[in-house]
């Protein structure tokens, strides 16, 4: 996997990716990642990942609506 390559090329010894989703499409990730030493991280530190990511993309899409209501009218 790309994604794996990359990270372990960086020297991190441990990390954890989630999805940020934006109308349920998938348009980045976000992570965190241990270079000192390998972790392992408890499953609720993968939720509360995935709770910021949701936020994010919830903040993406707010940003994006007076854009899209504003290329609409021009049409």
């Amino acid at each position: 996997d790309r994604l794996d390559r990359l990270l372990e090329d960086s020297g991190m010894q441990s990390s954890m990716v989630v999805p940020i989703c934006v109308q349920d499409r998938s348009i980045g990730l976000l992570g965190l990642g241990a270079f000192s030493k390998p972790l392992e991280y408890p499953l609720v530190t993968g939720d509360r990942l995935q709770i910021i990511a949701d936020v994010i993309g919830s903040i993406l899409v707010r940003i994006q609506q007076p854009f899209l209501i504003m290329n609409k009218r021009r049409r």
